[in-house]
């Protein structure tokens, strides 16, 4: 029979007191806390188990059933320590007990090396390989890679002004938040959304860190999140996108084939890096069928006349595609040709300040101006919105109208057209 037994540190105490595991062999005995503490009144000393009361309180039932639980733990080990000595004729000594019921109840725990939370995103940064949630996995972009490199140096050059070059994991907080805010906006100069993308890195590196063990209060960064105001983007009309295609740039060929990437771009919604591959192989008689870099998803597309025709000048086979940094500067010079110089005014706060700046609309188009103009007229076409968000991969209706680029007057003429407002 195991001579373990159990008892508590204070039996008279008025508040819960820690629970002591015995053990005697001969005249020697060895005591170890089991970790639980529990109110003497509810500690039967003859059974050495809590005592279960009549109550509907789940808390404290969980809290006793758990003590019992853990008693169990400690006499099993105990059983079995004492029949492993007889059948493998070990001589049972004090000494032998508390070594194994100490490797059982207490490992021992491997130190972890010290790191800097610096050092740490230096290596998280080498060795991610996955893109964050995507689901199956899929490698990481280089570019999301540069960006957390952009997001770290600035960090650095934070810490190196403003904290003596350290940053520690206990550092990560609504002080530093607000501090490195602070720095971005008035000594960096930076815009309100670029400031959110920087912030928006931090957190992430700091919730990294959380999951690899190095932050173990996460409560203090729990509430943090990063911003972006709205911005001010274009889209091109029926008429604008029409007078582009049916535009004759004569000899010059680099404008001519940036011209007819727009088009796709705009004729199928799809992103630069989808439109630019577009062959004779995705086009299944009247649909466009073609599996999404960045989403990996496959999405099936009506073929727009534009696009075919497009398609068919280049005997399905398009020229090959430059960088998406150089197709914005061929783009802007594409709508510049063709005369679309209407101007606005765009708002954006930075540096803390609201700035306005006067444009020309060829001078605010990109390569992504495409993909929004698709979505926001294949809307103004009386097209579902469910329908359109199979196609730009939006997952919620509200973030699809945010998108697509209606102001109240488009709204207001899409809702007259309906039959609702018409005499019958």
């Amino acid at each position: 029979m195991s001579a373990a037994r159990f008892i508590l540190k204070n039996p008279k105490s008025e508040n819960d007191t820690l629970i002591f595991f015995i053990y005697r062999v001969r005249n020697d005995s060895f005591k170890f806390s089991i970790g639980e503490k529990i109110n003497p009144q509810q500690w039967n000393p003859n059974t050495q188990r809590p005592k279960f009361p009549e109550t509907t309180d789940k808390e404290l039932l969980s809290k006793l059933k758990f003590i019992d639980y853990r008693i169990n733990l400690f006499n099993a080990k105990a059983l079995e320590i004492e029949n492993h000595c007889k059948y493998q004729k070990i001589t049972l000594t004090i000494d032998y007990v508390k070594a194994e019921i100490e490797k059982e109840f207490r490992p021992v725990v491997e130190e972890r090396p010290k790191v800097t939370f610096f050092e740490f995103i230096d290596d998280y940064i080498a060795n991610v390989k996955f893109a964050k949630e995507s689901n199956p996995p899929r490698p990481i972009n280089p570019r999301t890679i540069a960006k957390y490199k952009t997001g770290l140096t600035h960090l650095k050059e934070f810490a190196s002004l403003k904290r003596k070059g350290k940053l520690n994991f206990d550092d990560i907080n609504k002080t530093l938040y607000d501090d490195f805010v602070a720095y971005l906006q008035t000594e960096k100069n930076q815009a309100n959304n670029t400031v959110g993308k920087n912030i928006s890195i931090l957190l992430m590196f700091a919730r990294e860190a959380q999951n690899a063990g190095f932050i173990k209060d996460a409560s203090k960064f729990a509430g943090l999140k990063s911003f972006r105001e709205s911005v001010f983007n274009i889209y091109l009309t029926e008429e604008e996108l029409n007078h582009i295609y049916s535009f004759d740039f004569k000899k010059d060929s680099a404008l001519d084939h940036m011209r007819d990437y727009f088009i796709l771009g705009c004729r199928t919604a799809l992103r630069f890096s989808d439109f630019t591959r577009i062959k004779k192989e995705y086009m299944y008689f009247e649909f466009l069928k073609i599996r999404a870099i960045k989403t990996r998803q496959e999405v099936i597309i009506p073929v727009h006349w534009q696009v075919r025709e497009i398609m068919q000048k280049y005997d399905y086979r398009l020229p090959r595609a430059i960088s998406n940094t150089n197709a914005n500067i061929y783009i802007k010079d594409v709508g510049k040709a063709c005369g679309l110089n209407q101007t606005y005014v765009k708002a954006k706060t930075k540096g803390g300040r609201i700035v306005e700046t006067e444009f020309e609309k060829w001078e605010m188009m990109t390569t992504h101006t495409a993909r929004r103009t698709g979505a926001t007229l294949l809307f103004k076409a009386g097209f579902l919105a469910q329908s359109i968000m199979q196609i730009t991969g939006h997952t919620s209706e509200a973030s699809f109208l945010k998108y697509i680029k209606l102001d109240k007057q488009e709204h207001a003429a899409l809702m007259a057209k309906h039959e609702y407002f018409k005499k019958h």
